[in-house]
């Protein structure tokens, strides 16, 4: 078996839970009020593991910090309408969780949700959290990069990476091995979602680009270790425990044209003129 070939049957085997439709009796498009979802989410860590596993070498624990597989720990993801409280699909997790042996990615089982607001919340246990300080503050670990000789070699020859200056780099910028994503998709996006995992950034980059660079603004919700939401008044990306969104996700991929981060999609004419729509 090739190298190649090698690496994409290690990561196929790492991915956890393929796909699992809702069945017939609970399809959310049979009566048009619903729609279907799942939960996409990536662990970054599990990269060492790989590297150990493909390039037969052991990582020291100043490089790891001894958190591999535990980045999620005190994290739940739950999605609330009034009574109605969503945690798990199919009586399996929403998202990786601690200690992790899922893999790279995890994509949840399909799951309904009725028309309506829903407030989708990241609870967050800062005490056992290793990414997070008590005091709400990133753990320094959080902003690493790859730079261990070995890693890069690993890398560069067997994930296909680019060494620059010392330091790795993906698709899409410096390799984080210590960042962790997640993000609430349609189901339409399922086959997109399982293909992104043997694209170029094994799948960790999906949430928050994917195809366009545009997937986080399909998503009902996104975020790391909290939730991502745009703040109007301050005009800035703020991380918040929890989010009122709307079922049916609203049209926003307009916002990556114009650069301007709320309103409808698609423009109406004359839409921003004067700092507003009307």
């Amino acid at each position: 078996m090739s190298r190649i070939a090698l690496l994409a049957s290690l990561l196929a085997s790492a991915h956890g839970f393929g796909p699992t439709p809702v069945k017939d009796k609970e399809d959310c498009f049979r009566d048009g009020v619903n729609e279907k979802f799942f939960v996409y989410s990536t662990d970054n860590t599990q990269l060492f593991a790989i590297a150990e596993a493909v390039g037969g070498i052991s990582i020291p624990l100043e490089v790891t910090h001894g958190v591999v597989g535990k980045t999620w720990q005190g994290m739940e993801l739950s999605i609330t309408q009034g009574n109605t409280s969503i945690t798990e699909a199919g009586g399996k997790p929403l998202t990786i969780t601690s200690p992790n042996s899922a893999g790279l990615t995890y994509m949840s089982e399909d799951f309904c949700l009725p028309y309506g607001s829903w407030t989708v919340k990241m609870k967050l246990n800062t005490t056992v959290n290793p990414l997070v300080e008590e005091d709400y503050e990133f753990a320094p670990m959080w902003s690493e990069t790859v730079t261990y000789p070995p890693l890069l070699s690993v890398g560069e020859n067997l994930f296909g990476l680019t060494v620059i200056n010392g330091t790795l780099f993906g698709p899409n910028g410096p390799v984080s091995p210590f960042l962790l994503s997640w993000g609430i998709f349609p189901a339409a996006m399922r086959e997109e979602a399982e293909a992104a995992r043997t694209d170029s950034s094994f799948g960790l980059d999906f949430v928050f680009y994917g195809a366009e660079n545009i997937n986080w603004l399909k998503a009902l919700a996104d975020g790391s270790v909290a939730v991502i939401e745009y703040n109007v008044q301050t005009e800035r990306w703020t991380s918040v425990e929890k989010s009122v969104r709307v079922v049916p996700v609203p049209d926003q991929t307009c916002w990556a044209d114009d650069r301007i981060w709320s309103g409808p999609c698609p423009r109406p004419e004359g839409w921003g003129e004067g700092g507003s729509g009307d």
